[in-house]
């Protein structure tokens, strides 16, 4: 892999979306949105099992054998031992001043700690996956974190931040000790000259680059590591969903506007827009194949992913939710969250994964989370189909994989649904 964003983790398996530029490719400037169906019927699966979970189940990860689930509304993050299927253990934050609240999570590139953004503390908690225990709490300076953390490399975590106080909108934390010992805290500016906060919640790293967007002014922002200085990008209204492909031995900046409804591809070494292209209502996450070449957006307000390929620059919609099995269901599937991980492997071992990147790229998997139809769409990331449609429980969700089994979050319900990856396939 030509960057380390490129590659989900060494391990393999998924845990599972300015300058202004005159003469620059608009929305819409070339037939660039096609829209593409299954020539065959989406077959329908129902999870295997539910675990219940404390209060508004969210962020997950899977780290040192176990799935660490976060739960902001219930205080508690949660540990699933994925054999027995069920909670072995919760972490208790409600006694803390300030409360914690912890949400999102993502594992190491060892699979054997994840890390939790902690809104509530304004922290980054470290939890070792295989006793469940917190081995560390990186207070971040009064700063609330972001939405979504990246690693940049095996031992250096990009934390965007919602800080009102401050233009510095990312940590850079880089553990040199291990995980356990502490790290050194950066705190950088990513953010436009003419922004009054720093309110971004995304950041995308790689190719040796930090982005991110600053949707009170619909710019985004980006520098190269080790040097401070900001380029700024105006191009669309409200970006948010964000990435770096390294596809073709280029530096590409892919980031979604939700309001204006396009993508932009930007050519961070040239510094120029390669194209805009027109894609569902409100994207919203994005994720990467592993090789860079497809970028899959999810759409919320249209129930579709876009699906980006950077080789023929070109956007394609696939329709996603349960609208698939049934045609005259009134449901809105209203897609957010979206996952690339590694087809169901032969292998009974354990392995791991987070969204966006993984090492087969013929062989992957994209996973999408219908948050408002309680189900989660699966596509082929080779063939760019539809696989099938799980049902699964009601609200937000968030994923994570082991070889065999996917495990999702559904806030509303309080539970996780457990899906045998045997049967989508």
């Amino acid at each position: 892999m030509q960057s380390r964003n490129n590659v989900l983790l060494a391990l393999g398996l998924a845990s599972a979306l300015s300058f202004a530029l005159v003469g620059c490719p608009g929305p819409g400037a070339t037939p660039d949105q096609q829209s593409q169906g299954n020539s065959e019927a989406v077959k329908a699966f129902d999870h295997k099992k539910t675990v219940s979970v404390p209060v508004g189940p969210h962020g997950m990860a899977f780290a040192g054998g176990r799935i660490v689930n976060a739960s902001p509304n219930g205080f508690k993050i949660a540990v699933i031992d994925p054999d027995q299927e069920s909670v072995v253990k919760e972490l208790d934050f409600s006694g803390e001043t300030p409360q914690g609240k912890p949400s999102y999570t993502k594992a190491s590139h060892d699979a054997a700690y994840a890390f939790n953004l902690d809104g509530g503390a304004k922290a980054l908690r470290v939890i070792k996956g295989a006793t469940g225990e917190q081995v560390k709490k990186i207070a971040l300076d009064g700063a609330t974190p972001g939405s979504k953390c990246v690693w940049e490399d095996d031992t250096t975590l990009i934390v965007p931040l919602k800080d009102a106080a401050s233009k510095q909108n990312i940590a850079r934390i880089k553990w040199t000790g291990g995980f356990e010992a502490d790290p050194t805290v950066d705190r950088l500016t990513v953010n436009s000259d003419t922004a009054t906060d720093s309110v971004g919640g995304f950041a995308a790293v790689g190719a040796g680059f930090i982005a991110a967007p600053n949707a009170a002014d619909n710019s985004v922002s980006f520098i190269k590591i080790g040097n401070p200085e900001v380029t700024t990008i105006k191009q669309g209204l409200g970006p948010s969903a964000i990435d770096i492909s390294t596809y073709g031995g280029k530096a590409t900046l892919l980031f979604g506007n939700k309001i204006s409804n396009t993508v932009v591809l930007y050519d961070l070494n040239e510094k120029k827009v390669v194209t805009e292209l027109s894609v569902g209502k409100e994207p919203t996450d994005m994720a990467l194949r592993a090789d860079g070449r497809y970028a899959y957006v999810t759409c919320k307000g249209s129930e579709e992913v876009a699906i980006i390929d950077l080789g023929e620059k070109k956007a394609t919609m696939v329709k996603v939710g349960r609208k698939l099995l049934d045609a005259a269901s009134t449901a809105n599937a209203g897609p957010v969250h979206i996952y690339a991980v590694t087809a169901p492997a032969a292998a009974s071992q354990y392995r791991t994964a987070h969204e966006g990147h993984d090492h087969d790229a013929d062989k992957q998997q994209i996973w999408v989370g219908g948050d408002g139809d309680g189900s989660v769409t699966v596509l082929d990331a080779e063939t760019q189909k539809v696989i099938g449609v799980v049902r699964v429980g009601n609200g937000h969700h968030k994923m994570a994989f082991t070889a065999t089994k996917a495990f999702v979050s559904n806030i509303t319900d309080n539970t996780v649904s457990i899906i045998d990856r045997a049967l989508v396939k």
